[in-house]
């Protein structure tokens, strides 16, 4: 195992001895890191979640926290406990891996991007720069998130309800969201449709492969 000084190994992890480690990087027990990972500066994983008193309690993460063979994570990455990473991931610096999230393998996460809890990506799927993915949100196989896409699970944010309750939207297959785009709780978007940059998408898009363009959002 390739290891920086001012690295963190808890015991109860599990770390391939092909992993390299980046400097200051904490690793928590019951976090697993397959063969060939390489982690960058400044990584936390494995991260134990928490709440505000004004806030309603989070579900407890399931499962230990892997990390699949040949993922790379960049430098200031966070990945809280339960998470899913399947091979050959790229996450790149400042992402935010909330708990209980599932990505299959040769997903993308760009920079500063935050995926929430309870979201599940299928392979091969892109979410670019700062694009916000909600709690409870599944994108299908070889879709496309622009930079700066906002997907929001709650319409009500001082009604307190049980996380397991917020609606995240579901994306279907090979589908392109444009850049700031934003996706309202509840509503789902079929297979190969591509949402135009800037749009917002109000209700369902449930005309497989159509294009749908501004606020709110109309097939073309």
């Amino acid at each position: 195992m390739k290891q920086h000084p001012h690295v963190l190994i808890s015991p109860g992890a599990q770390v391939h001895e092909s992993v390299e480690l980046g400097p200051f990087s904490v690793v928590h027990s019951g976090v697993i890191l397959e063969e060939g990972v390489k982690i960058g500066s400044h990584a936390i994983l494995g991260k134990s979640p928490s709440s505000g008193r004004n806030q309603t309690a989070l579900q407890d993460p399931t499962g230990a926290t892997i990390i699949r063979a040949n993922t790379i994570v960049g430098d200031r990455v966070t990945v809280y406990s339960g998470v899913d990473i399947g091979a050959h991931c790229y996450l790149a610096d400042h992402c935010l891996i909330r708990e209980n999230v599932r990505l299959a393998e040769d997903v993308v996460i760009g920079t500063g991007a935050v995926i929430s809890f309870n979201a599940s990506i299928e392979r091969g799927v892109k979410v670019m720069t700062q694009s916000n993915i909600a709690g409870n949100m599944r994108i299908g196989e070889g879709t496309f998130v622009g930079v700066h896409v906002t997907c929001v699970t709650d319409n009500r944010p001082f009604e307190m309800k049980d996380r397991s309750q917020h609606e995240g939207p579901v994306i279907g297959r090979k589908c392109f969201i444009g850049s700031n785009a934003t996706l309202l709780p509840g509503i789902s978007v079929a297979d190969e449709v591509t949402l135009a940059a800037g749009s917002v998408a109000t209700k369902s898009l449930d005309s497989p492969g159509a294009t749908y363009i501004g606020v709110p959002a109309k097939k073309k």
